[in-house]
């Protein structure tokens, strides 16, 4: 202990180096945060996380669209395929989708930005095709939503106006003029309530 006194302080970190043991290669690594992989890859988080597991649950629920897509699209399998069809064909589909997801999945954890896919396209396109390849993913991405939210929207509309038909027992509900009104009636308030979430910084979960 005395020694230790008179010991110079470089002297002893070089010992202490010297007898510490080697490090484990098996001990886990340091897991990296989001807020670090942003970093690392030449941005800042600026957007807040406020959304909670169960928002996160309503939105990736409501853009499977389980409900509107087997009510309004039911009778298209029986009717060209029936049972066996359906069956087998919402197994295997349902199958190919999770090992789809599963990829998304991965892509997304270690890209985890804003852009999402077109950001994904940029990064993993080949040579010079980072520009066009993110174009086509960006455009195609924004069409398949405006075109998914009007199909369902539209299939709501269809169910509202036969639900109106058989309560009313009038069939001009069905009619094409008021299908389309009663489809922009539903478009106007899923505008509303989005437009209302984003004003008030609440997150919509219907």
């Amino acid at each position: 202990m005395a020694d230790d006194l008179h010991t110079p302080p470089a002297q002893m970190r070089e010992g202490a180096a010297a007898t510490a043991p080697p490090p484990d290669p098996e001990a886990p690594a340091h897991e990296m945060t989001d807020e670090e992989r942003l970093h690392e890859l030449g941005y800042a988080q600026e957007l807040k996380r406020r959304i909670s597991r169960f928002s996160n649950f309503a939105i990736s629920f409501t853009i499977i669209s389980i409900l509107s897509g087997c009510l309004t699209l039911y009778y298209f399998g029986l009717q060209h395929g029936g049972p066996p069809v359906m069956i087998w064909g919402w197994l295997v589909v349902g199958v190919l989708m999770l090992f789809a997801g599963m990829s998304m999945a991965e892509i997304c954890s270690a890209f985890p930005t804003t852009g999402g896919l077109y950001y994904w396209a940029a990064k993993l396109a080949p040579g010079n095709s980072a520009p066009i390849w993110s174009w086509f993913t960006g455009w195609f991405n924004l069409l398949g939503w405006v075109a998914m939210t009007a199909g369902i929207s539209f299939g709501c509309a269809y169910s509202v106006s036969a639900f109106l038909a058989l309560y009313t027992n009038h069939s001009y509900w069905l009619s094409p003029g008021h299908t389309i009104a009663i489809l922009a009636v539903i478009l106007l308030l899923q505008g509303l309530l989005n437009t209302y979430s984003i004003l008030t910084g609440t997150q919509a979960s219907w």
